[in-house]
């Protein structure tokens, strides 16, 4: 209970001091969307370049800390449905604000760890300004007023995430399940370039 959030993680039975820092997985996340994600990079960064020889457990590992330290499941059972509604590049004033307002914290000079910052995040009070971006962009406009629909849906043009949102999952297990997909793809991407260059 209220265990310290690790700073290394075991790969085939050794410790592997890594960096934690909440903008290696922020930078991730955005490079997902846009499809632009270099895993090497990550590794590199997260491994703080001693990347394990067991690439396929380092990745395993990579996604374990980005899960914050959850094992993925066949089945969570959790159906709810859910849209994407942030994305921390194009959101990033927004996201300072709400940190600095709430917490007084400075984003861009605290050393944050990634899951204090994903459980920060999601403590944000509901008039956060990047709370309420997330609102705008995935509120059921259906539901409200006729004069708030008409509100929402014109701050909504304004603040359309920059890639094609409504491809995204539509439930909280396929939401996961693809953004792991999506690493994995990455990684093996990788290992192709490596591979073809060396056959050169």
């Amino acid at each position: 209970m209220f265990r310290k959030p690790p700073m290394s993680v075991r790969v085939d039975g050794r410790k592997y001091r890594i960096n934690p820092d909440f903008r290696i997985f922020a930078k991730l996340e955005s490079d997902v969307h846009r499809d632009k994600l270099n895993i090497e990079q990550v590794l590199r960064a997260f491994y703080r370049n001693d990347i394990p020889d067991n690439v396929d457990a380092a990745v395993e590992r990579l996604i374990w800390f980005y899960r914050g330290g959850a094992e993925q499941k066949e089945e969570s059972g959790d159906k709810r449905t859910v849209q994407l509604g942030y994305d921390f590049e194009q959101d990033e004033d927004a996201l300072y604000q709400s940190f600095a307002r709430d917490y007084k914290i400075d984003l861009y000079t605290v050393n944050l760890h990634w899951w204090k910052f994903c459980q920060l995040c999601a403590g944000l009070s509901d008039d956060a300004p990047f709370r309420r971006l997330i609102y705008i962009r995935t509120v059921d406009t259906s539901k409200l007023p006729k004069e708030q629909r008409a509100s929402v849906m014109k701050a909504r043009e304004q603040c359309r995430l920059g890639f094609d949102a409504q491809q995204q999952p539509r439930t909280v297990e396929d939401y996961e399940a693809a953004r792991i997909a999506e690493l994995r793809k990455a990684y093996e991407d990788c290992l192709l370039y490596t591979s073809d260059a060396a056959d050169e």
